[in-house]
């Protein structure tokens, strides 16, 4: 979905954390691997925002990847 590379593109914590998008008619999952700073935490919302009016239902996942390492898991829909 263009709104959501666009909203990505926007904001470079988000972009620079992103692993993987996937969009479908009127859901996108986005992917993005937290590095612990506590950046993403704050660039996220802002994203969420970004794309409100396009998909206004959001929610987030956070997965441990069992190294330390999480990931977020946003799902965004109509």
């Amino acid at each position: 979905m263009t709104a959501v590379q666009e909203a990505l593109a926007g904001n470079e914590t988000a972009s620079t954390a992103l692993r993987a998008v996937e969009c479908r008619s009127s859901t996108c999952r986005v992917e993005i691997v937290d590095d612990g700073t506590g950046k993403l935490a704050m660039a996220v919302p802002l994203f969420i925002l970004q794309l409100g009016k396009t998909l206004p239902y959001a929610m987030v996942n956070q997965v441990d990847q069992g190294n330390g390492a999480k990931t977020m898991i946003l799902y965004m829909s109509r």
